[in-house]
């Protein structure tokens, strides 16, 4: 025992050895939900629908799709990268989140062109959050069913071990039948480092945005707006359509402040309206955030790449858009995804939007002085990207 106990303290993944034992772990779990969950609405016990949309369908994802599918970034998790697939509408951005009744509460936005007043603009962002809660809860979920199946793993697989080391020194060996080991080798501690993390964001979630937009959306209405939602309209079609969460960094008074955000990129017909929102003691850090992007000259291009890359991979692209990128950039943008030691007040590097954004550089060149020593800056800046 003490020989095998030695080999797997110096290597935790001893036990791993086998690549069969390493994949039944990487596919213990398909898909990103399970099938219907609890409608996700405080206080309702009824059973959500298979599908709801984050992102609507009828006009945002259906602007930029091409013979009905649209691309999105999916995580292939036998070779560990990101990979682009094809999506067809009707699948894209769903998840199991309302029951039939509170479904309906979408109804009239879902099937409207009207993404700006102020009712389309919270019910958007709530289903947003409200996504990002599911996929919260669905991965806590799956996580402590990992950690459960890696400690009965991890104990069968000791005692084979042991077995067979010792039958060949012992005839008759009796086989043990089970070993209890108290060790968090450093597989369990990540497991149980994601568990903590996961545990501790979802009442972050439900308390900081979720449950104050409900109430002041869906319940009492009377209430201030609990959250400060900033728009930005881009005088262009951009081809994708996002709904997710991302975070940036300020500093003030010394202290560095994590300011959590929801954002929203929703293509429409000669425009897109991109929205982010905060908590309301937050208005002051999402405003400098903003003035960051609009010393660019291109505002909403720079921040929908940034979204894309810095905070959501929950987005869906024009097929058409995406291939005409070179194949080095588009597995740079993958890569970068991939790459969490960013945040989304950091401007992307490459550009994603190569059409769009020499269309866009000659419009903002006639409308300014191209002499100004700014506008030439802007320019060079954007181009380099290219």
């Amino acid at each position: 025992m003490d020989e095998v106990m030695t080999k797997y303290e110096a290597n935790h993944n001893y036990i791993l050895e086998r690549e069969s034992d390493k994949q039944s772990f990487l596919y213990l779990f398909k898909g990103l939900f399970s099938k219907k969950r609890t409608c996700i609405i405080p206080r309702c016990k009824s059973k959500s629908i298979r599908s709801s949309h984050t992102i609507q369908k009828a006009h945002s994802l259906k602007m930029i799709a091409e013979d009905n599918h649209v691309y999105s970034p999916v995580f292939n998790k036998k070779n560990g990268k990101l990979e682009m697939t094809r999506l067809g509408v009707n699948k894209a951005s769903t998840f199991p989140g309302f029951c039939s009744k509170h479904e309906h509460i979408f109804h009239g936005f879902e099937s409207s062109k009207d993404v700006d007043s102020e009712e389309a603009v919270g019910l958007q962002i709530l289903r947003t959050i409200a996504r990002e809660l599911v996929v919260k809860q669905s991965e806590l979920e799956k996580l402590i069913a990992i950690k459960d199946r890696y400690l009965n793993f991890r104990e069968k697989k000791i005692s084979e071990l042991f077995y067979a080391a010792a039958s060949e020194k012992i005839s008759n060996m009796a086989y043990p039948e089970s070993i209890t080991i108290d060790f968090e080798d450093k597989n369990l501690a990540a497991i149980n480092d994601e568990i903590e993390k996961v545990s501790s964001d979802i009442p972050f979630l439900i308390s900081n945005f979720f449950e104050p937009l409900c109430r002041y959306i869906l319940f009492d209405g009377s209430s201030d707006d609990p959250l400060y939602i900033y728009k930005i309209t881009a005088p262009e079609k951009i081809p994708v359509a996002l709904a997710g969460r991302g975070s940036f960094h300020i500093e003030k008074g010394g202290v560095q402040h994590e300011i959590h955000a929801i954002l929203n990129i929703l293509p429409l017909v000669d425009r897109t309206a991109l929205y982010i929102a905060v908590e309301l003691k937050n208005r002051e850090f999402l405003e400098h955030y903003i003035s960051l992007f609009q010393q660019t000259g291109l505002p909403g291009l720079n921040l929908a790449e940034a979204w894309m890359v810095r905070g959501s991979d929950h987005w869906f692209i024009q097929p058409s858009v995406w291939d005409e990128l070179e194949d080095d950039r588009k597995e740079q943008v993958l890569k970068d995804v991939l790459d969490v030691g960013h945040h989304i007040a950091e401007i992307y590097d490459f550009s994603i939007f190569d059409s769009l954004r020499r269309k866009s550089l000659t419009t903002h060149e006639r409308a300014c002085k191209s002499a100004d020593p700014e506008v030439r800056r802007q320019i060079d800046s954007e181009l380099s990207k290219l």
